[in-house]
């Protein structure tokens, strides 16, 4: 057991697997990958947005927007971790506090979409308390 770890943790021999493995991996996230349909994604938002202004009670908001007055900033699948060796944003977390005081500055509405924190790794409290230090810093 302990020469197939010494030899899967080998500098070479994980070159030699990334090599040989890379472009085939490559391919399948490629050819695997998400590729929605234009149409059917403009049909499905069409639809909720009738079942949102239609339905009593149905979770949603439709926001008005005039393309040449409106002002919004849009984040998606910020993943932002608990700022310890495993956290990815934490190097974008000076530009993307910069870029919130200009967007707030400038009267700007934030939206943010999909994953902003990582509440499967981290607790509610600890993100809880880091989001509390952010808005301090803003």
């Amino acid at each position: 057991m302990l020469q197939w770890a010494s030899f899967c943790f080998n500098p070479q021999m994980r070159k030699l697997i990334r090599y040989l493995f890379l472009k085939p991996i490559r391919w399948l996230t490629w050819r695997l990958g998400s590729n929605p349909d234009r149409k059917r994604v403009f049909d499905a938002l069409s639809r909720l947005k009738v079942k949102i202004k239609t339905t009593q009670g149905t979770k949603g908001m439709v926001i008005p927007l005039d393309h040449q007055n409106s002002r919004f900033v849009i984040f998606s699948d910020q993943h932002k971790g608990a700022k310890n060796g495993a956290d990815d944003f934490q190097l974008a977390e000076p530009n993307y506090i910069a870029a919130l005081n200009y967007y707030s500055a400038n009267k700007f509405h934030l939206i943010c979409l999909g994953d902003s924190e990582e509440l499967w790794e981290n607790t509610l409290r600890s993100t809880t308390w880091i989001l509390l230090r952010q808005r301090k810093n803003l």
